[in-house]
């Protein structure tokens, strides 16, 4: 599982990782270095849905597609994209 979705992936990770704890993206990017792309899109739509960060519709989308494409671990909710908050604000 790499190339595109590995891409998607750290595209998300680099867009929040200064929204996250510092901890948590050190872990998420050891991830990635490993190959470990399906646990990093998983805990990192974790984090934001834990802290409640808001992200773009689009980026939403590419969890949702990012999450479905995986075997997600048994205590991920099945509807973890659905449950990412969708930033309103205008866009400049």
């Amino acid at each position: 599982m790499a190339g595109r979705y590995a891409a998607q992936v750290i595209e998300l990770l680099d867009r929040y990782s200064d929204r996250i704890r510092p901890t948590l993206v050190r872990s998420l990017r050891e991830k990635c270095v490993v190959g470990e792309w399906a646990l990093v899109a998983n805990d990192l739509a974790w984090a934001l849905v834990a802290t409640g960060i808001a992200v773009t519709a689009e980026d939403k989308a590419s969890f949702r597609d990012l999450l479905s494409a995986i075997t997600l671990p048994p205590d991920t909710p099945p509807d973890l994209a659905n449950q990412l908050l969708v930033d309103s604000s205008p866009q400049l």
